[in-house]
């Protein structure tokens, strides 16, 4: 840790503006929880305006201001807008949030006198009220971008937007851009996506990837979750666990089931989102009783699961590699866990999982297939991939590295 930038930042404070906040289980408002806590720790007043909790339409209200582990937070209530099982409480849900953090940022930055202000982007153009507190109290904007809309929406076809819309989007996402000092992307793809196609400077953006949310650390259980589950203790276990959503390739993992349905393979998947209900329909057509669905995991048994599971998956649509970086692969990474992405091989993170041998990339279910049965009779190949996962993520991404590199970030906008 470098002490100097700590001192110089003490006393500091810092508004930040997100609708996901832990305890959602959304993983951005996990890993901001985690971001500004660091913060704090640093000796940085961190105030937090966020919404109460609204990922999952059971997601449980919790006090709208409190103190957690040295960061102040302030939620706005959502009303009966929480959950995405429509677009009308999702959009209901964004546009709640927008106007009743816009009125409460404009309060809390009075009072507070922050020195600069940092977004996310839930909901996708929250970083206007980020760049009008800015501008307002003529203190530097941070804009972390997980996600390059509307892009992603056009790419996926997920809906039709009429034209005015796109144009509107982009419009505000060009005052966002302009009004952020620096913009953070977790990936040097998405950063050339955003010099090529907004036509940034550069210099303006700084990659910082993610780091496993929650980081795993190997030990013994005394109980097995392959029995809860299901999953006789000899067999084979491959993990999805993330959004199961618009953007991720899931067919060819059902596929392989498939193919593989005869064999001691079996295919978790942890999560939810709006291609569930589809897979789930195929599997009880096709009578895939070697894939299993689970809800989210408290936190224990996830990363029980992920620590007994053979190898995990993290897919991505062809293209989309330049508006979103998946973030859930570090906390395989994390576990020792082997990795097999399903994704163009020139995607950075396929790239990155190749290069280091951590795992495989396939890109049809045809090379799944085949990668699987070819594991079959050789299960020490997940052991010695899984294993190089550990050095590469103990060695690069362990969330003190990658926090203190946002530490500097602060420090030079400041």
């Amino acid at each position: 840790m470098n002490h100097s930038i700590i001192r110089a930042m003490t006393n500091s404070t810092i508004l930040v503006i997100n609708q996901y906040y832990r305890p959602d289980v959304a993983s951005s408002g996990q890993l901001l929880a985690e971001l500004c806590e660091f913060l704090s720790s640093s000796g940085m007043t961190i105030h937090v305006i966020t919404g109460q909790p609204s990922y999952t339409s059971d997601a449980p209200s919790v006090l709208p201001q409190e103190i957690s582990n040295g960061v102040i937070i302030h939620r706005v209530s959502l009303g009966k807008s929480i959950g995405k099982n429509t677009l009308i409480t999702r959009f209901s849900g964004y546009l709640k949030f927008l106007l009743r953090s816009c009125i409460l940022a404009s309060k809390i930055a009075r009072t507070t006198n922050p020195d600069a202000v940092m977004t996310l982007s839930n909901p996708p153009i929250v970083g206007l009220i980020g760049g009008f507190v800015a501008k307002r109290r003529k203190i530097p904007f941070i804009y972390i971008l997980y996600d390059i809309h509307p892009e992603i929406l056009i790419a996926t076809k997920w809906m039709k937007i009429p034209r005015i819309i796109i144009k509107l989007w982009n419009l505000l996402n060009y005052l966002i851009f302009r009004s952020a000092g620096t913009i953070i992307v977790p990936s040097e793809t998405m950063k050339a996506t955003l010099v090529s196609s907004k036509s940034l400077n550069k210099d303006k953006i700084r990659v910082i990837p993610n780091w496993a949310r929650p980081e795993i650390k190997k030990q013994l259980y005394p109980t097995s979750m392959k029995g809860t589950i299901g999953i006789p203790l000899q067999d084979i276990m491959l993990l999805y666990a993330g959004n199961i959503g618009i953007m991720q390739q899931l067919d060819p993992i059902l596929d392989a089931a498939c193919k593989l349905k005869n064999t001691p393979v079996h295919f978790v998947f942890i999560g939810e989102g709006e291609k569930k209900a589809e897979l789930v329909g195929r599997v009880k057509l096709e009578g895939l009783v070697n894939v299993h669905f689970l809800p989210y995991q408290p936190e224990e048994q996830f990363a029980q699961i992920v620590l007994e599971s053979d190898a995990c998956f993290v897919t991505l649509h062809p293209g989309l590699d330049s508006y979103s970086a998946p973030s859930r692969a570090y906390t395989f990474l994390s576990a020792g866990t082997a990795i097999i992405t399903i994704m163009p091989k020139d995607a950075e993170l396929a790239k990155l999982i190749t290069s280091e041998q951590c795992g495989w990339n396939v890109t049809t279910s045809e090379q799944l297939i085949q990668l699987l049965e070819n594991l079959l009779h050789n299960r020490g190949e997940y052991v010695l991939k899984g294993n190089k996962a550990e050095s590469l993520y103990s060695g690069h991404y362990k969330n003190h590295i990658i926090m203190h590199r946002y530490l500097k970030v602060l420090k030079e906008q400041i």
